[in-house]
């Protein structure tokens, strides 16, 4: 019985492992490669398309519906989705936590991994492709009054790792709508698992699923993100803020 029980801690809370050969061979080369082709990443060579603004699709909006998410396609592009899984490797993926009475700790409600990249001369370009998106998604759907963006923070699901029914605001926060962008293809790279709003009610949904789209929905609407049965799934979380809502 003790065995088993420990045979079980090592399948919910599974350690990282030796991360990709693409991540180490991008380490031991420093320069070389071409990140256009997602063969290097920002902390090796900066992006070649570090400042261009996302080219959206004409899609259905939510008309203000603030208990909704909605999806746009291609924010990233499949290079760029791999760009940031690279960074996140190199500055190294931990355990995630949660806050709770004002400290972070460790708690079963989530046992994904993360990572945060702060915002810097090399990651410049992932924050204003995720603020150029999102002024559009709020001017066409939310209508919120925004200043800012903080620290970007790349997730990983693994089979048993998941975040329950949570929200993402807390005291003087100042978060007031939540963006998720999925660096991962379905079923190519993870199968099942994702992402779940209270409600269930997203728009464009057809796109959810599709490497390099964006969720957008309102910080204070409960949430939570499924663990896939198979492969790895990854995903780029930011948090717009702005004044208290009147």
């Amino acid at each position: 019985m003790h065995n088993w029980g420990k045979q079980m801690r090592r399948v919910l809370l599974p350690r990282v492992s030796r991360e990709a050969d693409s991540t180490r061979e991008a380490v031991s080369h420093r320069g070389s490669g071409d990140p256009s082709t997602g063969s290097v990443c920002s902390s090796v060579t900066p992006c070649l398309t570090a400042g261009m603004p996302p080219v959206l699709e004409p899609v259905a909006t939510a008309k203000y519906d603030i208990a909704a998410a909605v999806v746009r396609p291609m924010v990233f592009t499949p290079n760029q989705c791999v760009s940031i899984i690279l960074d996140a490797q190199i500055e190294g993926m931990s355990r995630a936590k949660i806050l709770r009475n004002g400290k972070s700790i460790y708690n079963w409600a989530r046992t994904c991994d993360s990572c945060w990249l702060k915002r810097s001369e090399k990651t410049e370009w992932m924050y204003r492709i995720v603020e150029n998106a999102t002024a559009e998604v709020n001017e066409t759907n939310f209508g919120f009054d925004l200043n800012g963006v903080q620290a970007l923070q790349v997730l990983r699901y693994r089979p048993m790792q998941w975040f329950s029914w949570h929200v993402d605001v807390f005291p003087d926060s100042y978060r007031k709508l939540t963006a998720v962008f999925n660096l991962s293809k379905d079923v190519e790279d993870y199968r099942g698992g994702g992402f779940r709003i209270e409600g269930n009610q997203v728009y464009n949904r057809e796109y959810q699923r599709e490497i390099g789209s964006g969720l957008w929905f309102p910080s204070f609407i409960r949430h939570c993100a499924r663990s896939p049965w198979k492969g790895e799934r990854w995903v780029l979380v930011a948090w717009c803020t702005g004044p208290k809502f009147k």
